[in-house]
């Protein structure tokens, strides 16, 4: 067993992942994807460029991601670090997390039904109170991984301790959904809210 430590490696596609889809052109950058990749980058993980890009179209790509500050450690090839951890070309680019416009993803949060019968039996299990109440534990915890975060900056553990209770947060607020009701219409409300007041800050 090879005792190479690999990094935490993310492949990360281009066209409809960091930029619009306008192949063979480059599309305006998809804002939050690529803020989330260069805090992926701060806290430590090695990003590869998965594309199917070549020549020209491929160099255009990487100048626009350095224009957003992204600079990759390597281009559809696996890692200096994974080639001698295999021992050798795997010829599959490996990468713990793959950011693809086209993936589908598998599990059971990937699927509505199941995902919805869960929910509903953990409520019926134990009681709509107690579940308010492991809801408001969550938040709470939530609160305390981003405090963690602004306080210790970006690094791989509290950047995982924010997703880890982000999840239990989604969990915990889908269940608040199926207690209380939907609340599309009041989300409507401050979505067009917030568009005025972004418009507002534009003139």
């Amino acid at each position: 067993m090879s005792e190479i430590k690999l990094p935490y490696i993310i492949a990360v596609d281009f066209d409809g992942t960091l930029f619009e889809d306008a192949w063979p052109l480059i599309g305006d950058p998809i804002t939050e994807n690529v803020l989330r990749l260069k805090m992926e980058i701060e806290a430590g993980s090695k990003v590869i460029l998965w594309t199917n890009r070549t020549g020209e179209q491929l160099q255009s790509a990487i100048e626009a991601c350095e224009e957003q500050g992204i600079k990759f450690d390597a281009v559809n090839e696996p890692l200096p670090e994974c080639t001698a951890y295999f021992g050798g070309d795997s010829r599959k680019v490996f990468a713990n997390e793959y950011w693809d416009d086209r993936a589908t993803r598998q599990g059971i949060s990937s699927t509505s039904g199941i995902r919805h019968k869960i929910l509903k039996d953990a409520i019926y299990k134990f009681g709509a109170i107690p579940q308010i109440d492991m809801a408001i534990e969550e938040f709470i915890e939530l609160i305390q991984a981003l405090c963690k975060y602004k306080r210790h900056g970006a690094c791989r553990e509290t950047l995982s301790a924010v997703k880890e209770e982000m999840a239990d947060v989604n969990i915990m607020f889908d269940q608040l959904r199926l207690i209380f009701g939907d609340c599309m219409l009041q989300e409507d409300k401050k979505l067009v809210r917030l568009k005025r007041l972004l418009s507002d800050e534009k003139q």
